[in-house]
């Protein structure tokens, strides 16, 4: 094998490190992108557990993604639920803060009463925000009024 001349292999040791510094730089500013991708995947997600819940009536999964910050939310009449079906739930907007731990989400939501055949139309604005320890979101509020 062959001697590699010493400026060589100082060049060669140099140009590793520059490129292995690079690449830990790139990782370290994608760790961050990566986190506040991740938080709004999250959100997605939850907001289309929110949605499917409340479509096929199953009130208690919705009720169960709320966490009031500061107070304990109301207790759940399922009972003035059981005879409301929602029809259709369709964000409208979303609004997430720069930092990703807060959203405010605008949904229409059409449902009718069982009882009563007639489709109804609410405008369902819902605050959400996400926790970092348990790494989810929560909403803020109640579930829609269905009047």
């Amino acid at each position: 094998m062959k001697d590699v001349p010493s400026g060589c292999s100082d060049w060669w040791i140099h140009w590793t490190r520059c490129v292995a510094a690079c690449v830990l730089c790139a990782m370290m500013l994608s760790c961050g992108g990566l986190e506040k991708k991740d938080r709004v995947d999250r959100l997605e997600y939850t907001l289309q557990q929110y949605g499917a819940a409340l479509r096929w009536g199953r009130y208690n999964e919705a009720a169960d993604l709320r966490q009031l910050r500061g107070s304990r939310p109301k207790e759940v009449d399922f009972d003035s639920l059981e005879n409301i079906r929602v029809t259709s739930y369709v964000i409208k907007e979303r609004l997430v803060t720069a930092d990703q731990t807060e959203a405010v989400v605008t949904v229409e939501i059409d449902f009718y009463q069982e009882d009563l055949v007639v489709i109804q139309k609410i405008e369902d604005k819902q605050v959400w925000w996400y926790e970092e320890e348990r790494r989810r979101w929560w909403l803020d509020g109640e579930l829609p009024d269905f009047k």
